[in-house]
């Protein structure tokens, strides 16, 4: 019974790890390839900061939350006569930072009327104003494909033991 719960953690890491290693590389991929994208001038909407809460429910029926900063970005670009709004500041805003991290940020952009908008020539919706990755792409994604390397090691206990 105990090799088969550590079999299946095995999976449950390994699925995770597989999942959300694939999301990372994505957007790793598209951090990189924005350094190679046009740029447009762009009227800025808004720069701040919000706060995020995370509820989750404890197995006894409590719950527990969580709540963190995040950017607040809103801009406005045209592009061969479309109009767009992006919400992107890096291809990392999806992960947590600390908060003078955050503040920085929003005061190297709270001042500008307009902005640099970086777009995607092949999906001009697809934009951001500080392109190409960031060390947090790199150490995420590091830490997606270690969560995969436990749940491999975990399901490899077990045939080791046989």
């Amino acid at each position: 019974m105990a090799q088969t719960m550590v079999v299946m953690m095995g999976v449950v890491f390994m699925l995770v790890g597989i999942v959300t290693t694939g999301i990372m590389l994505r957007m790793l991929v598209l951090a990189i390839r924005s350094r190679r994208w046009p740029f447009v001038m762009g009227r800025l909407q808004r720069a701040g900061l919000k706060t995020v809460e995370y509820i989750g429910q404890e197995p006894d029926g409590g719950s527990d939350s969580a709540r963190m900063a995040a950017v607040d970005f809103a801009y406005e670009y045209e592009v061969d006569g479309r109009h767009f709004q992006g919400r992107r500041v890096t291809f990392s805003d999806h992960v947590s930072k600390t908060q003078p991290t955050l503040e920085r940020l929003v005061e190297e952009f709270r001042q500008a009327g307009h902005v640099r908008v970086f777009y995607d020539p092949k999906h001009p919706q697809r934009s951001v104003l500080l392109p190409g990755p960031r060390l947090t792409n790199y150490s995420i994604l590091l830490t997606t494909v270690a969560f995969f390397l436990v749940g491999l090691y975990l399901f490899n206990l077990d045939l080791a033991s046989q």
